[in-house]
């Protein structure tokens, strides 16, 4: 075989093109080569950053490491680097398409028709504290300040979350408060014990002041993330929807929203057991359990947890169909879905910042070429695409 006969080498186009030190001539052989790759379907990494040079860095770093995967047979490399083409080549960092479909091609894709002055901001930090004597205290982004006295201890808002602060232990009370967040809220809460907790919108964490008896229980609606401070002389439980989540200290995520079929409890460290009715199971660090009926689990080994994790870390990241899509829209923009028309049932995958507007998630989803919106007011209708 001649050298002009020779498969160009991909792997160090692409490195080229993201380190933009491709010449014209191998941008063009690159571009072919991207095309062809269309019928692959590509899973969008979670791993998205803030700024792009930072995201070509570690797009880089992915494509090195498939690499030496491919040099022990492999070949995988190329899904990443059509990932990082992708990418790039969108305005924002982020992109939805359509699984297991052919994939979209940006470069020619026509714009999309939902209304580009849509300015639904997104949710925030904001939560509702419901005190033992039925008083309530709204807060937001606004300054640190110590907000109230409960028994022994003092609640205090610090550097973007809710602190209990305890003092004199012999004072302690069975006092117990609330925590809610509104659709479009979300907050950070330590509790006495010095647990932190993640509440994401639309949910509410019910909790003694001062943990005085032999188990710390709190009750939960929604969606939260728990990282317990460890007691052995106190374990932790986490009651919701009927299921009991028992640790000593851990670090998990429970999703048990009324408006959904299925609860999820997502182990990230440690173990925990849960009990739901007559079924108990022992959960170990990265497997997933998900309520198949009223009294039985089923335990998932191969989680992303990066995408359980996304809302906490500030992403929508989804692999799922439209309606699951707009339900955790509707938490956070705090608007009304409704749907017209034989909308698709087929699954969605990507990922976007959480702090764009409505319109901006919008206009990715419709990308897709499968799905159309209208706005009006709070309200978003959802239908099919028509060309």
């Amino acid at each position: 075989m001649s050298e002009n006969d020779k498969e160009p080498d991909y792997q160090a186009l692409a490195e080229k093109w993201l380190n933009g030190t491709i010449t014209p001539d191998e941008e063009v052989i690159f571009n072919e080569w991207y095309k062809k790759s269309q019928d692959d379907p590509i899973r969008i990494p979670t791993s998205f950053v803030s700024s792009e040079e930072a995201l070509k860095q570690r797009m880089l770093k992915k494509i090195r490491l498939a690499k030496k995967e491919r040099l022990s047979g492999r070949l995988i490399w190329y899904k990443y680097t059509a990932v990082a083409a992708t990418l790039l080549v969108l305005i924002s960092l982020f992109l939805f398409y359509p699984v297991n479909e052919r994939e979209l091609n940006v470069r020619n894709i026509t714009p999309p028709r939902s209304e580009p002055n849509t300015q639904i901001k997104p949710g925030s930090n904001k939560a509702i504290l419901s005190l033992a004597d039925g008083s309530q205290i709204e807060f937001d982004n606004s300054a640190d300040d110590s907000l109230a006295k409960q028994g022994n201890a003092m609640i205090v808002k610090a550097n973007g979350k809710l602190i209990y602060q305890i003092g004199d232990k012999t004072k302690e009370e069975n006092l117990t408060n609330t925590i809610t967040t509104p659709k479009g809220g979300q907050y950070h809460i330590v509790l006495s014990d010095g647990t932190s907790v993640w509440l994401n919108a639309a949910s509410a964490l019910k909790f003694p002041v001062s943990f005085t008896s032999n188990e710390r229980i709190v009750e939960l609606k929604g969606e939260a993330y728990f990282e317990v401070a460890k007691n052995k002389q106190q374990p932790f439980k986490v009651q919701v929807n009927g299921m009991e989540v028992a640790v000593l200290g851990t670090h998990f995520n429970v999703k048990a929203y009324d408006d959904e079929k299925q609860m999820k409890t997502t182990l990230l460290e440690g173990s925990v057991k849960l009990k739901l009715r007559n079924s108990e199971i022992l959960m170990l660090s990265g497997q997933q359990a998900i309520t198949t009926d009223k009294d039985h689990f089923d335990v998932m080994n191969d989680v992303d947890l990066e995408q359980v994790l996304a809302w906490k870390n500030g992403l929508f990241e989804f692999n799922d169909n439209i309606r699951d899509i707009m339900r955790q829209i509707s938490r956070w923009y705090d608007v009304d879905i409704v749907y017209a028309g034989n909308v698709t049932e087929k699954a969605f995958g990507g990922a976007i910042a959480r702090n764009k507007n409505i319109s901006e998630v919008l206009n990715l989803l419709e990308l897709t070429g499968s799905i159309h919106f209208t706005v009006e007011g709070k309200k978003i209708t959802v239908m099919p695409y028509e060309k």
